[in-house]
């Protein structure tokens, strides 16, 4: 099971999509609850982590930029503690997570009027 975003520049024009196992969310849902934020239970909750990336659906570019961000930078904080999350199936990985996200971040920053959207 895996997560989809996609970012669109308008409803027509999709500028990029990514892909990645639920296997690290615990990691992001991590971050995200230690700086307060209310995260949505799912039935792999007990073993991956929140639905982190509800949170980012809709969102604008600028907005995207802000909350993908603060995770990026939680992340790298503290590697040694999220790369003892890496799932033991070796289906995702703190190393291959992070760049995804930089990757996300930087392009909501290039297109602050953009607009997000995920599944899970």
């Amino acid at each position: 099971m895996s997560w989809d975003a996609s970012f669109s520049l308008t409803e027509e024009l999709l500028l990029r999509d990514w892909n990645y196992t639920h296997n690290c969310d615990r990691m992001i849902s991590t971050v995200l609850e230690e700086q307060g934020y209310t995260l949505e239970e799912y039935w792999l909750t007990k073993h991956m982590g929140k639905s982190w990336y509800r949170r980012l659906n809709g969102l604008s570019g600028s907005d995207g930029f802000a909350l993908l961000d603060l995770i990026v930078k939680g992340l790298e904080k503290e590697p040694d503690r999220f790369i003892a999350m890496n799932p033991s199936n070796g289906w995702g990985s703190y190393e291959t997570l992070l760049p995804i996200l930089r990757d996300m971040r930087e392009t909501s920053k290039a297109y602050p009027e953009g607009r997000w959207k995920t599944l899970g």
